[in-house]
């Protein structure tokens, strides 16, 4: 069973896809405007990244080798092969970087100078940055070079509360619902956490910390000064609810 939460409760499941149409219109009867030939030039594009080239050609090598078959995809796995740091040395920087992190341009990339904004390219391409999650995109931001669009969400994951149906009703407790917040969830499961003829329910696990440290979000650095950013106030609080709950 799955409940959705909002922002600043469990996450939910969503996967963000963004795509580009483009529309000619004219009046009735008027005759369209010829449209320019897409150049097929042939071009090599290359990735890097920490997928493996299975994974890579699952979700993205195989889709462009069919859209677009002039161009020549390659790919590093940064996990087994070269370091981006290795490849920027030997002035092999790939065209398209791929990573897991809001933070990622900040503490990995611009030190390498390889971060780009891409805000030009958006709007040369008018990119309707409202088919993004825009909680989602601020996050880029607040992990970017100076709070410019260094990178875009390919896809984004979220979770789910799953509850054992059987043991709130075994207590006679209540079902969780949609929007609960992290703390209400809390004292819910307060009430399935017991102990009947020896076995001990325990009841919230609530995963890893980070899942819920993306919800504010929390960084683990500070984007000004670099320096470890675990102990604000918000971090702390996070701690001490996880400390609560266990």
């Amino acid at each position: 069973m799955k409940v959705k939460m909002k922002p600043h409760s469990l996450l939910i499941l969503i996967f963000v896809t963004a795509s580009i149409l483009l529309v000619s219109c004219g009046k009735q009867g008027a005759v369209p405007a010829a449209q320019p030939a897409d150049d097929t030039t042939p071009v090599t594009l290359s990735f890097g990244g920490s997928w493996t080239s299975d994974v890579f050609n699952q979700r993205v090598g195989d889709l462009l080798k069919t859209k677009f078959p002039y161009i020549t995809i390659q790919y590093v796995q940064f996990a087994t092969g070269s370091k981006l740091s290795d490849l920027v040395t030997k002035g092999q920087v790939p065209d398209i970087i791929e990573g897991g992190s809001q933070d990622d341009p900040k503490n990995s990339w611009a030190p390498l100078g390889v971060a780009f904004d891409l805000t030009p390219l958006i709007q040369k391409n008018k990119l309707d940055l409202t088919k993004f999650d825009a909680a989602y995109l601020q996050n880029v931001r607040r992990g970017s070079v100076d709070g410019q669009l260094d990178s875009l969400p390919y896809y984004l994951y979220e979770n789910v509360l799953y509850y054992n149906k059987t043991i709130f009703d075994k207590f006679g407790v209540t079902y969780p619902t949609d929007g609960m917040t992290w703390p209400q969830v809390y004292e819910l499961t307060k009430k399935v956490t017991q102990k009947d003829a020896n076995v001990q329910y325990r009841g919230l696990e609530p995963d890893d910390f980070a899942r819920i440290a993306r919800q504010y979000p929390l960084l683990y650095l500070d984007p000004k000064t670099d320096k470890a950013n675990l102990t604000n106030d918000k971090w702390v609080n996070l701690m001490t609810f996880l400390k609560d709950v266990y």
